[in-house]
């Protein structure tokens, strides 16, 4: 009775380890869906942004989160700037007249934020294992 019970701790601390080493992934994942979607409808790139947020909330409190904090820094950035291409969207969309502190325009760039947050998945990939 001892052994069985002894085995059944040792799978359930083993599943919740394996957890943890998936979240780093399932992270990035909703990330990529996130930059995916981005060229689509408004609708969907707003929820796949909201579905990458949830996810990298839950993940940056987690163990591994604090074990690999430059993975944590470039998703971050990537669904920043991800966020900052659907504000360019709907934005530019909308014809929101924006300015900076000095009151000069100022325009969000779709492009460029787009760029940016390709280039922070592909930092982050290199810390997947």
């Amino acid at each position: 009775m001892q052994k069985i019970l002894a085995l059944i701790l040792i799978v359930l601390f083993g599943m919740v380890n394996f957890g943890y080493a998936q979240s780093a992934k399932d992270t990035y994942k909703a990330a990529k869906k996130a930059e995916l979607k981005a060229t689509g409808s408004t609708r969907d790139a707003e929820n796949s942004l909201a579905d990458a947020r949830a996810e990298f909330d839950l993940f940056k409190d987690s163990k591994e989160a604090k074990k690999n904090p430059e993975f944590t820094t470039h998703i971050d950035k990537a669904i920043n700037a991800l966020r900052e291409a659907a504000a360019a969207i709907y934005l530019n969309k909308e014809g929101v007249p924006l300015k900076d502190k000095q009151g000069a325009p100022l325009k969000l760039s779709y492009s460029d934020a787009m760029s940016k947050a390709t280039r922070e998945l592909e930092a982050a990939k290199r810390y997947l294992k």
